[in-house]
């Protein structure tokens, strides 16, 4: 798909037209409906295994063994760093004003890679992925609970109840802001029946 196209349906859905969406179900459910698994930043990354074992260390390898990722959001071309390249440890840091990563502080997880500030942040994210990353793949959370993929600015964030949420942009923000509850219980729901490997305007 073109970068025209993409951008599009990016807008498409920033303006609340109808676009595509998801399949109702998937093949393999993910591991985040586990809370064993859930727990464990290793298998909850790829979300293929269709059935968790007792332990993460019984279901990470076979998590490992598969390409097939959580969709994340690495820009309309899907060559660009999770959060565009933000220090998602930054969120949760100070007054929680992100800062740009480096590239020197880089890190492979779910299928894309991460950026920090410092050696001491890849360091802290490392310990557990899972506690940073954003929802959704850092797609639009306003989006998401319409079951649909859209791109999350990591300047328009949010972090709720200790998890990181971004929105498109801050007319969307604005919406997500007056319900939050009430959307993340919609998104929530929507989020397991997105494919592994889907990305905007491709699902």
């Amino acid at each position: 798909m073109s970068k025209s196209v993409k951008l599009a349906t990016m807008l498409a859905v920033a303006g609340g037209l109808a676009i595509a969406t998801a399949p109702a179900t998937i093949s393999a459910a993910p591991c985040g409906a586990c809370k064993a698994c859930s727990a464990c930043g290793a298998c909850s990354a790829c979300g293929a295994c269709s059935a968790c074992a007792a332990s993460c260390g019984a279901c990470a390898p076979s998590c490992a063994a598969t390409a097939s990722y959580r969709p994340v959001f690495k820009g309309i071309d899907g060559d660009k760093p999770a959060v565009s390249g933000y220090d998602v440890v930054s969120y949760f840091q100070g007054d929680g004003t992100p800062v740009a990563g480096n590239a020197e502080y880089s890190l492979e997880y779910a299928g894309a890679t991460y950026h920090f500030a410092s050696k001491k942040n890849l360091k802290e994210f490392e310990k557990n992925p899972a506690n940073y990353a954003p929802q959704y793949g850092g797609h639009c959370a306003w989006a998401m609970s319409n079951g649909k993929l859209a791109p999350g600015d990591p300047k328009l964030s949010k972090v709720v109840d200790g998890k990181l949420y971004l929105n498109f942009n801050k007319n969307v923000q604005a919406r997500w802001l007056k319900d939050i509850p009430g959307y993340l219980a919609k998104s929530d729901a929507k989020w397991p029946t997105i494919p592994n490997g889907a990305s905007v305007g491709n699902q």
